[in-house]
């Protein structure tokens, strides 16, 4: 899952963390369709987040320190209660 692009390292932690235990809480929205598609019998999957990564990225026509963007990428497991025939968790 990845986030917007921010200006600074703070806004794109604080952001990550927050997309972080919504996904662990089974609020983010991106993840539950994900699980809706990879977990159709399930109504109550959970979601594991294994790492935060931030991605420091550098705007086309750069000048100067100020064109510097960030964005974070968090991984995270889905897991199914139900018993998935071709495999497991997600």
């Amino acid at each position: 899952m990845n986030t917007e692009l921010f200006s600074s390292e703070v806004d794109v932690f604080n952001a990550s963390k927050q997309i972080s235990n919504a996904i662990t809480n089974g609020e983010y929205e991106e993840a539950l369709a994900e699980a809706f598609l990879e977990c159709p019998e399930d109504n109550t999957p959970s979601f594991q987040v294994n790492y935060i990564r931030l991605n420091t990225l550098w705007l086309v026509d750069s000048t100067s320190q100020n064109d510097k963007r960030y964005s974070g990428i968090i991984n995270y497991v889905l897991k199914c209660k139900h018993d998935r025939r071709r495999g497991g968790d997600r």
